[in-house]
């Protein structure tokens, strides 16, 4: 299989850099995750995630009672988490220096620019594929026409295209559309499954 028209489409977050939502979010506030799903806003987090609001509107909005807290602080907690999950940072290296073509393609915020200010992710991977910004906003994985999107975007034919992320939904949602998947759980598993896919670097 010749993969130099492969191109690589990376999840981030618990893919490629730590996610503080689970651990860090809540301990900032003294809860569990169970006790802060329970008095957050039910939507304030995904608007803000699809682009549809600003980090103004989400700190407003953020608790359903609308508590204060301390914006700068909670924000400074969250960007400290940032970072690589073991590996990462050496394979994606590798993967660029080989000439893989790669692309980011995350349900995330306008903080991924938190993330490259701090990670610089764009030494490897173009940040193309964004659920709060550019041709995939608006639209969340593991919706199709994220894939259609990214297809039509990249002028590459579905199968062309392999999805690399943590969440197995997200990766059964692009194998049904017509992709190729990596259900990613660590930079050396990654590793071997490319290497089986051909991939060398």
């Amino acid at each position: 299989m010749a993969q130099e028209r492969k191109i690589l489409l990376f999840d981030v977050m618990d893919t490629i850099c730590r996610d503080p939502f689970y651990k860090v979010m809540p301990a900032y506030f003294g809860m569990t995750l169970k006790e802060l799903i329970a008095v957050k806003h039910p939507t304030a987090w995904l608007q803000f995630e699809k682009g549809e609001t600003n980090q103004e509107d989400l700190f407003r909005d953020f608790f359903k009672d609308g508590r204060s807290f301390n914006h700068e602080a909670f924000l400074q907690t969250v960007v400290d988490e940032y970072g690589f999950l073991d590996g990462m940072e050496e394979l994606m290296g590798k993967l660029q220096a080989a000439g893989h073509q790669m692309h980011i393609m995350s349900n995330y915020t306008d903080w991924w620019r938190l993330i490259e200010q701090k990670l610089e992710l764009s030494r490897f991977a173009k940040w193309t594929f964004l659920s709060c910004e550019g041709p995939m906003k608006g639209h969340r994985k593991p919706a199709p026409e994220c894939f259609a999107i990214a297809a039509e975007t990249l002028e590459a034919p579905l199968q062309d295209l392999i999805l690399i992320d943590d969440r197995a939904p997200n990766v059964e949602a692009a194998v049904t559309a017509g992709l190729q998947g990596i259900h990613f759980q660590s930079a050396d598993q990654l590793s071997n499954q490319l290497q089986l896919l051909g991939f060398t670097f």
